[in-house]
């Protein structure tokens, strides 16, 4: 599941269409997708109630979406610092504005007047800085009426009414100019104050997701209610031991035979996160004991019962943190909740504070060492900050996951995207041959055809919700670009998702993906969005569960098939030729021992290598042998490649990646 912020109000109706067909076996998501994963993860997880009169895992669900979509619920679950809390507010109401000027502006033509109040009303958003705004109108307004009362006294000694009244009047408009202009830099400066000093001291963004100590008494905030919400889902205490990983991992599904399946994992779920400090990704939950954090620090972030929990994982062999109190490696899955992987994951730049995890500095391991062990001792000297931002700037849509070569059971993925109001056309209901209503429909020309083959065209991808078929001809959504603003937000979604953009245009993938297209009210940072909006992006998700339920598991097998053989095919043949010439691998293997390679391996294994690659290339010389005579026997096959001929387009590539 993609990020989103609040275009996360899709997935819980589309997670209830499909728990209808289907148990979640395999969850991943990152940023909002993170939190409706860790929501789906435990609502499978309490999906029969231990109570039979009392409601499932996905009963819950429902409930918690109807919250979620009432009022200024959503909003209330994001409380900034007071530190940071002017700048909370008036960032708030700009985009409040820009969404209300964006749904305006595309129902009328613009023109000059219209743009230049809505610049204004922009300007005057900084009222909600109410303290440095009224400060400085009022410092400025007074600025403005002696000066203008002194130059007209110093210009006019001697006036009359007539002048007097003209007068009076210059030094009220004056006085409101310079006010109205104090009032903005008064605003101004102090917004800059916040941005350049509070906002970096609450780890760069205006929530930390939990209650500020010093704020007075108020509903749950992001991070307390949705830990309470993921135990509650499970069917555990809300206040009580928090759902682990674990937790998750020893569950046994009904469905399997014979139990667990053998002590396979029974709910697989995956998030990632982004350490900013090193410059790439992780996957949640970690596999190593690679990060560390202070225990009193993370009380900022969690609720006691999470800290708590994470604080009994188990010491590590190689560190000893004795000489360092407070200081704890964060847990292995079994003991790691689901909760401070989600929150990693959601830490949006600026909206919600980054999380602070500490690894060990290189130094440490050569001069705290003691036997076997090193032993820390100095926070300063021996841990190194890691800052953990949002999964989404790295990877925000992780289609690849779960995924296998060939698929033993569905993976779907819920992609979104955000177009322009003028995108749209008119609601129009419109029931399709799939039994799905979908109120909105795009202009066609909002799309690009970047694809020769044309196997019929498909009137539905004009949908706000759209699941293409296998061979669908490529049509990439499109969106002008006109302004600087566009051009610099163009350049960044192209960065953060381009990869996960062509990989979802692939065969075999693009067809286990529903596409949902958000207007630019809809959704993202829109934390304040009206009913109509809620109930407009609810909708979507229903259609896009309902899609999804209509998968057809065999055509997709069909498809991966055939993509895979294709690619494979081809990288065998490569494989051959590269094993034989330029540089010969057989003497690679057989002279490797006295070359001093690194990974070193003994004679007797390399000799079995030998032979195991030598049966590989017997086997596919007998492959292309088999190309020869169907070539041979089907006059006009050409040169294609048996699995390459009328394939799937475009082809994949078969690559190694670093499995983060």
């Amino acid at each position: 599941m993609k990020g989103g912020i609040t275009s996360g109000l899709v997935y819980p109706q589309a997670l209830l269409e499909l728990a209808q067909e289907y148990r979640f076996r395999s969850i991943g998501g990152t940023s909002a997708g993170a939190m409706a994963a860790s929501l789906a993860a435990a609502a499978e997880y309490g999906r029969e109630p231990s109570d039979p009169k009392g409601k499932g895992g996905f009963e819950k669900l429902r409930d918690l979406d109807e919250w979620l979509s009432t009022g200024r619920n959503l909003l209330s679950l994001f409380q900034p610092s007071r530190s940071t809390a002017a700048l909370y507010r008036v960032l708030l109401a700009l985009n409040e504005e820009a969404s209300r000027s964006a749904g305006r502006l595309s129902k009328v033509r613009p023109h000059a007047g219209r743009i230049w109040a809505g610049r204004l009303r922009r300007l005057l958003v900084l009222r909600k800085d109410a303290v440095s705004f009224w400060a400085g109108g009022i410092s400025g307004g007074a600025l403005g009426l002696a000066l203008a009362s002194c130059v007209l006294r110093s210009v006019f000694p001697h006036s009359g009414s007539s002048l007097a009244l003209a007068a009076s009047l210059a030094i009220v408009i004056s006085g409101f100019s310079l006010g109205l202009v104090g009032a903005i830099l008064g605003s101004g400066l102090h917004l800059f104050r916040i941005a350049t000093g509070h906002l970096p001291r609450n780890h760069f963004g205006l929530c930390t997701g939990r209650k500020d100590s010093e704020s007075p008494s108020s509903p749950d905030v992001l991070t307390d209610w949705l830990s309470a919400r993921i135990n509650d889902l499970a069917g555990l205490d809300p206040n009580g031991p928090p759902l682990t990983f674990g937790d998750l991992q020893r569950k046994g599904l009904s469905f399997r035979e014979g139990g667990t399946g053998g002590g396979e994992q029974s709910i697989d779920l995956r998030m990632i996160a982004t350490d900013l400090s090193h410059n790439q990704p992780y996957v949640l939950p970690f596999e190593q004991q690679l990060f560390l954090f202070q225990e009193e620090e993370m009380r900022r972030f969690f609720p006691a019962n999470i800290v708590e929990r994470m604080t009994h994982a188990k010491r590590s062999e190689r560190v000893s943190l004795e000489r360092l109190p407070g200081v704890h490696f964060v847990p292995d899955a079994a003991d790691l909740p689901i909760v401070f992987a989600a929150r990693l994951s959601m830490s949006f730049p600026a909206l919600l504070s980054a999380v602070p995890l500490y690894t060990i500095r290189q130094s440490a391991f050569e001069i705290r060492r003691v036997g076997e062990r090193v032993v820390l001792e100095h926070p300063d000297e021996d841990l190194q900050e890691n800052l953990f931002s949002d999964g989404g700037i790295a990877s925000n849509f992780p289609i690849h996951f779960f995924d296998r070569w060939l698929p033993g059971r569905p993976t779907f993925g819920i992609n979104l995207t955000q177009m322009p109001e003028e995108s749209f056309e008119a609601e129009l209901p419109v029931t399709t041959q799939r039994g799905v209503t979908s109120r909105k429909i795009l202009r066609a020309e909002c799309f690009s055809r970047v694809s020769s083959e044309s196997p019929g065209e498909d009137p539905e991808f004009v949908r706000s919700v759209y699941l293409p078929k296998a061979n669908a001809p490529r049509r990439p959504e499109w969106v002008s670009i006109k302004s600087l603003a566009e051009f610099f937000g163009a350049v960044w979604t192209t960065a953060q998702n381009h990869r996960d953009r062509t990989q979802a245009m692939l065969p075999s993938y693009r067809d286990r993906i529903v596409n949902i297209r958000f207007s630019r009210g809809e959704g993202g940072l829109n934390l304040a969005m009206g009913s109509d909006r809620i109930e407009s992006i609810r909708r979507k998700g229903r259609a896009a569960g309902k899609m999804l339920r209509n998968f057809t598991f065999d055509e997709h097998r069909w498809v991966r098939f055939l993509v895979l053989l294709d690619e494979l095919e081809a990288e065998l043949f490569k494989l051959r030729e590269r094993f034989a010439t330029p540089l010969p691998y057989e003497d690679l293997l057989i002279d490797g021992v006295a070359r001093g390679h690194p990974y070193p391996r003994s004679v007797a294994w390399r000799q079995e290598a030998l032979a195991r690659m030598e049966f590989l290339l017997h086997m596919v010389g007998q492959w292309e042998d088999r190309q020869v005579t169907w070539s041979a026997s089907h006059p006009g096959w050409g040169d294609a490649r048996f699995f390459e001929k009328d394939g799937p387009k475009p082809e994949g590539s078969l690559r190694v990646t670093p499995k983060v």
